[in-house]
């Protein structure tokens, strides 16, 4: 019988003193040695240099059923221990009062681990596992500190993971693992089929899936503890292969979390039905390690990297026996840079401020606030400052920040760590202050529709000093309660918040049927709606703040409390002062605050209401109000503080890549023509309309065009430069009518300038009359004159006869005449094809404003706006007739561009042909001379370059390339709305602005003076050197006998091999080719060939080779 020992056994011995003798000291160590064998927690200090990767691993003895477990552990390197398997199991009872024999001794384990052991054991040879339970000095903190450290090692290196889920009492295990296995390995083949998505069929209600029997077994599997406890998140993550092992049954756990992942995304049903539910962090883990599948299942929802900050926050609500564990646990499946030792002797709150000040911090900035919470005491908690994030805290069933949620748009700024009063230092701007808040909202006490509806009349009876434009505060008032959230398609979702309204504005107590935007059929119940509602507010307040805003803040929040916009946070924060002298705050948490830029209106079923969150590239209407850091406008500019703040925030390439002047212009045509139509219509005062309309046209006349400072590298709606013009133009009226610049009275950039439109359908709209302006004015004259410039080259040279080339090499002849009108072809068809895209960009979007539906424009507008703008440039304009494929995509943009370039391809041919003729002037073609516009070299006296064939064949070259990124921009139209307009509008009037003078430099510098070396010609053509008095004698001559005796051996030979083509059809295609080659070989000409090879005689040859008759079908 194994002899129990004490907890002194398994401290090391002291080492003897160093002035006993070495034979001494041998022996003390040999025995310490032995000794240390006997021990079941061998020391590390046993391996050579005190290796600190060392583990310990146990060798299970083998056994079967009830038999008492056995084992030995054994102390090595982790690089160095044999193949093991790594054991994921549940501790459940921390009681250690079981007894296992290891290494000959008696050990206490857990009865959980026991169980565990007996199921994963051999009954015939030896298993090598990991277990924590025992290859952990559960007793020693230092050793737990260092081998919690190694666990994510250790299971990546473990050749497999066991899941032991524990013993089946209900025998649900053989139902559970045969429907996974059903399941998975539909999937596994279809995934594995290439055909993408659409294999994957998406069950409906009804289907044969949904009734198994066997969901309900799988049901009760995910409801074994296991599945509640927060060490195997990275047990099973990071496991290179795992198996699940419940009852007597094996599960593989890569089928049942893929099983999972797919009911999730595509029958969401079975898992509030049955109860089969995996939490979400197992999902985040197969996400990881297989992106492609998962991307398949999900219908592309995978995002990016889940980050470690992420990862600790999703673990809120699960089960740890020690709170330190909610940092520790995970550390295996923090990304790079995240670095963290454990030290089980620190607090919890020590643990938790060492993680965000020493780790977290320096990783992610400021970010790290974005997962604050707080309860009524730990907020006014000293011993732990008010910014670190407490794990153990799960306050709310939603967060506000979100994985894809970009930081907000303020200057980047670093926290600094102050260590002597542990304050955080942090840049940000103080927004406005928490005036009314609403009770909190629980689960426990739950409020109901008439409390909301009850709520949102009190709010209506404050009247904030504020508020939202254009009536839209029940649409702001919904939008907070969800903080713009909705779980599945919109189009299911808009009837059920079309009902809620009907409840809240008194119009309706019932559920409200209607007409989705897919045409099918459906009734809105407000329950549905009002169930998410409780969901995202869980633990949170309504709030209203001094300037009339709502939002969402932790239930803690106070009235007096302060909303800011810190540097690096990815939300609006509530702080709460604690020293107005110094700037010192405590961190209430996260909020979210519905801004006033919203296009949430009273809407009908087809427009869905949107509203951004203060704060966001859409939501910025907090620069307005004068408290935006570093926003100062300079006093002799029309711009406002919108252009300041995205002068600063897009600094690039500046002033390079300002938006074009041709944009600029068309700005101011829109603006202009809008200004007009809204007179008219009664919808602006007629004195302000005739400010707007003398402001704009003088935009339009690119007078003030250096007040357009902006970068085409924006926002991809074009909202930057859409409020550029804006504020302009307001400022440029309220100079015209006496007031005063920046006062927005009393002309105001929003509600005067911008009325009647958006920046999506302004910028789609001046994207077109920029593109059809310049088409029409730039390119087509320039392209127009030089194919006629083409034409006169083309007649004044066919009478030339020259020698043809195809693949670079000698073919039949042809004129030069003829090869020029090939040219001139291209550039009819070219211009064909540029004509052709007009009529598609003569369709403007405007009156569609932010989606297309023409929310906020009078009937009519469209149409009369498209007649101002025709009138204005001249040209005819039309209203789109579907103005969501006007604004989510920019097609005509594309297809003119590519017109652009298809032309760029015959002006780098035409160039390139030219450039290749021309190349000499002596050892090369040199058929044409080139007009001498410059020194050819700074190193080589006389040389003459061909500099414009060159300069038209780069700049063409650039044209394929913003080709290929307006391709792109042209496929990147999410949704309702296309977010590359800046960038597809600035390579268009490029790509014009280089055709364009490209050519006219290309006809003036190059076709003008261009000439042919009718000598050179010859002489390529025939092989004896045609002097020129004979070259003049046959142009002058009439009588076609004699040019026949100068084509015949009477003055010359003919040269090119290639003429023996017009003996083909005489001698036959191989004897002609005999012919050739023998000529090529000896150097001789085809007719010395012909005649030495006895095919022809001299008068047949004569008769039948004659290039002049070469020319056309004969």
């Amino acid at each position: 019988m194994a002899q129990s020992i004490s907890q002194s056994v398994y401290r090391p011995l002291p080492l003897p003193p160093k002035e006993k003798t070495k034979w001494t000291d041998k022996m003390r160590k040999f025995v310490s040695k032995a000794l240390e064998l006997k021990k079941p927690w061998p020391n590390r200090d046993l391996l050579p240099g005190n290796d600190s990767t060392f583990i310990r691993y146990l060798v299970l003895h083998p056994g079967q059923g009830d038999s008492p477990l056995s084992c030995d552990l054994r102390l090595s390197p982790l690089k160095d221990v044999p193949p093991f398997e790594a054991l994921s199991y549940v501790w459940g009872n921390s009681s250690r009062d079981i007894d296992i024999a290891c290494n000959g001794l008696s050990v206490k384990i857990t009865a959980s681990l026991q169980s565990a052991l007996r199921a994963v054991r051999l009954p015939r040879k030896n298993r090598l596992i990991w277990a924590d339970g025992i290859c952990i000095n559960q007793d020693d903190v230092d050793d737990r500190s260092h081998q919690v450290a190694m666990m994510g090692r250790i299971y990546s290196q473990a050749t497999k993971v066991l899941i032991y889920l524990g013993s089946d009492p209900d025998g649900c295990a053989k139902a559970a693992a045969s429907l996974i296995a059903e399941i998975d390995g539909d999937l596994e083949k279809k995934l594995r089929s290439g055909r993408g998505i659409d294999i994957l069929d998406s069950p409906v209600p009804g289907d044969h899936i949904f009734s198994d029997p066997r969901w309900n077994a799988c049901g009760v599997m995910t409801d074994q503890p296991w599945f509640e406890r927060g060490w195997v998140v990275q047990e099973a993550g990071l496991a290179r292969s795992a198996t699940v092992l419940w009852g007597d049954r094996s599960i593989s756990w890569l089928s049942m979390v893929r099983v999972s992942y797919y009911i999730r995304h595509r029958a969401h049903q079975i898992l509030e039905d049955a109860g089969f539910w995996i939490p979400f962090l197992h999902h985040q883990m197969y996400e990881e390690q297989f992106r492609d599948d998962a991307d398949e299942l999900s219908f592309g929802e995978v995002g990016e990297k889940v980050k470690f900050l992420s990862i600790i926050s999703l673990a809120r609500g699960i089960t740890l026996g020690d709170e330190k564990d909610r940092v520790y646990a995970f550390l295996g499946l923090a990304e790079e840079g995240i670095v963290m030792q454990p030290d089980y002797r620190k607090s919890v709150l020590d643990v938790y401020f060492d993680c965000a000040r020493n780790t977290l911090l320096p990783v992610y900035g400021a970010e790290i606030l974005n997962y604050v919470e707080h309860n009524e005491n730990t907020i006014d908690d000293v011993s732990c400052p008010s910014w670190v994030p407490r794990w153990n805290l799960d306050n709310f069933e939603v967060r506000i920040i979100h994985p894809q949620m970009s930081t907000m748009s303020l200057p980047s700024y670093k926290p600094t760590y102050e260590p002597t009063t542990s304050t955080l230092c942090v840049k940000a701007v103080i927004l406005d202050v928490i005036t009314d808040s609403s009770e909190r909202f629980t689960q426990k006490d739950k409020p109901s529709i008439d409390d909301v509806a009850h709520l949102w009349k009190c709010i209506l009876d404050m009247q904030p000093s504020s508020g939202y434009y254009r009536g839209t505060g029940l649409s702001a008032f919904m939008d907070t309660l969800t903080m713009t959230r909705h779980p599945g398609e919109i189009s299911d979702w808009i009837p059920h918040q079309t009902a809620y309204r009907a409840i809240l504005s008194g119009k309706s107590t019932t559920s409200v049927s209607g007409q989705n935007i897919h045409g099918k059929q459906i009734r809105g119940d407000p329950d549905v709606f009002h169930d998410h509602v409780q969901v995202i507010m869980s633990n949170r307040s309504f709030v209203v703040t001094r300037r009339g805003l709502f939002g969402v803040a932790p239930s803690i929040v106070r009235e007096g409390d302060v909303c800011c916009i810190i540097s690096g946070m990815k939300t609006p924060a509530i702080i709460r002062e604690t020293d107005r002298s110094a700037s010192r705050y405590k961190l209430v948490g996260e909020a979210f605050v519905t801004s006033r830029n919203t296009d949430a209106e009273e809407v009908l079923w087809e427009d869905w209401p949107h509203a951004y969150m203060l704060g966001d590239n859409e939501g910025r209407d907090w620069i307005d109000w004068g408290v935006a850091p570093t926003a100062q406008v300079p006093v002799d500019k029309y711009w406002g503080a919108q252009t300041q703040r995205s002068l600063q925030n897009f600094v690039i390439n500046q002033p390079q890549d300002r938006m074009p002047a041709a944009v600029v212009r068309a700005f101011g045509i829109l603006k202009q023509a809008a200004a007009i139509v809204n007179t008219r219509q009664g919808s602006l005062d007629p004195k302000i309309g005739k400010a707007i309309e003398q402001a704009a046209s003088e935009v339009a006349s690119l007078k003030l065009i250096d007040h357009f400072p902006l970068s085409v590298w924006q926002t991809g709606s074009g909202t930057q430069s859409n409020m550029n013009s804006n504020e302009v133009i307001s400022n440029r009226a309220i100079e015209i009518l006496g007031g005063k610049l920046g006062s927005k009275t009393p002309v105001h950039p929003n509600d005067h300038v911008n009325l009647s439109g958006s920046s999506n359908d302004s910028m789609a709209t001046v994207m077109n009359i920029a593109a059809v302006q310049e088409l029409q004015e730039r390119l087509i004259p320039a392209l127009i004159s030089l194919r006629n410039a083409l034409d006169e080259k083309r007649n004044s040279f066919d009478h030339i006869i020259k020698i043809g080339r195809t693949h670079l090499q000698d073919a039949v002849p042809l004129t030069l005449g003829q090869k020029f009108s090939g040219y001139v072809a291209q550039l009819d068809f070219g211009l064909e094809r540029v004509q052709t895209s007009l009529p598609h960009l003569r369709y403007l979007a405007q009156g569609g404003t932010a989606v297309g539906t023409g929310l906020n424009v009078l009937k009519g507008f469209s149409e009369q706006f498209c007649e101002e703008v025709s009138r204005l440039t001249g040209t005819q304009f039309k209203t789109a007739p579907n103005k969501m494929e006007a604004i989510a995509a920019n097609d005509a943009i594309v297809q003119a561009h590519g017109a652009l370039n298809t032309l760029a391809c015959a002006l780098f041919k035409i160039a390139q042909d030219i450039r290749f003729l021309g190349c000499g002037p002596r050892c090369g073609l040199a058929e044409l001379k080139l007009p001498e516009n410059e020194p050819g070299s700074s190193f080589m006296p006389g040389k003459v370059n061909p500099t414009q064939c060159e300069s038209l064949t780069m700049l063409c070259a650039q044209v394929m390339g913003n080709h290929t990124a307006i391709t792109i921009g042209g496929m990147s139209g999410q949704f309702e709305l296309n977010a590359f307009k800046p960038l597809m509008i600035r390579n268009l009037t490029h790509s014009i602005r280089l055709l364009s003078d490209g050519m006219r430099s290309f006809e003036k510098n190059c076709i003008a003076g261009l000439a042919a070396d009718e000598e050179r010609i010859s002489k390529l053509l025939y092989e004896r050197y045609c002097p020129s008095f004979l070259a003049n004698v046959f142009k002058s001559a009439s009588n076609v006998a004699f040019q026949h005796d100068f084509l015949t051996d009477k003055f010359v030979s003919k040269n090119s091999l290639m003429l023996v083509t017009c003996l083909s059809n005489r001698i036959g295609y191989d004897l002609s080719t005999k012919v050739a080659k023998n000529a090529y070989k000896n150097n001789m000409t085809l007719r010395e060939s012909a005649l030495e090879m006895k095919v022809l005689t001299g008068a047949e040859f004569d008769e039948y080779v004659r290039p002049e008759l070469m020319l056309q079908p004969n």
